[in-house]
């Protein structure tokens, strides 16, 4: 069984109690606790003074920067030219054996050297008068 609780039977004082002029006294009481010590230096430190320590941190960002930007400058040829050195006879049949590309993309390759007609439009003669016979030719006049 729970025992009745009631909150008005509770005595109201104040449980916080701070000591008279506690917070006036803490700032000093705290000083004397704490010895003043000097401050240490570490022995890596003192062998370079903090002008050339500065200077040598800021040479070392400057080259840093500048191996980055020399890292990263472009190539000298352009990619243009690379292209333009790759025989047409290779982008041909890379572009065939893709599976990316339709045959009908390559119609619109410009070979002048070789006719390539036959290799990627399979069409016969009567497929083909069919279709010209389909299309209105006297509308075109």
């Amino acid at each position: 069984m729970k025992p009745n609780f009631n909150l008005e039977d509770l005595k109201r004082e104040n449980v916080y109690n701070v000591p008279e002029n506690y917070f006036d006294r803490l700032p000093n009481r705290i000083m004397q606790r704490v010895s003043a010590s000097s401050p240490e230096t570490s022995e890596a430190k003192s062998w370079l003074p903090a002008p050339l320590r500065l200077a040598l941190a800021g040479s070392g960002f400057a080259a840093a920067f500048a191996t980055v930007f020399m890292l990263n400058q472009p190539p000298e040829f352009p990619q243009v030219d690379l292209l333009a050195s790759v025989p047409q006879t290779e982008i041909v049949n890379y572009l065939l054996a893709s599976e990316q590309l339709d045959r009908s993309d390559l119609t619109s390759l410009n070979i002048a050297d070789q006719n390539l007609t036959a290799e990627f439009i399979n069409a016969n003669d009567t497929e083909i008068q069919r279709e010209l016979e389909d299309e209105p030719i006297e509308n075109l006049y």
